[in-house]
């Protein structure tokens, strides 16, 4: 998938990819304002994610076990990151964004808890 800007269904994947090398451009005030918005709100999401993995995870579960522990736990901030990237949109790409984003959603899961159990193995060793 190509992620673009312009583009409202932006992956959670692509997002964290695009708004990470923006981040890297200058400091998020030069953003546009829609672009801000995706920015704060992948930021939010991936922080819940990650914190919720670092307090569930023991590391031996299986990541699909954790995954569906830390899912509920960031319900709130998937909402939001989901409404904002369905702003401006008529009703039927308003519905196949949402579908996306929703089975992007436990892709997005994983990889935050396999990072993290990564990001835990590189401090052990």
């Amino acid at each position: 998938m190509v992620a673009r800007l312009t583009r409202p269904g932006l992956s959670l994947a692509g997002a964290a990819v695009v708004y990470g090398g923006l981040a890297a451009c200058g400091p998020p005030s030069q953003f546009p304002k829609e672009v801000q918005a995706k920015v704060d709100a992948n930021a939010m999401y991936t922080a819940c994610l990650t914190r919720a993995a670092r307090s569930v995870d023991d590391g031996k579960s299986e990541q699909a076990d954790v995954v569906s522990k830390i899912i509920p736990m960031c319900a709130s901030e998937f909402l939001e990151y989901q409404k904002v990237n369905v702003q401006g949109v008529d009703s039927a790409e308003r519905k196949r964004i949402e579908m996306a984003t929703e089975e992007e959603q436990l892709l997005f899961a994983r990889t935050v808890v396999f990072e993290e159990r990564r990001a835990r193995e590189r401090k052990a060793n």
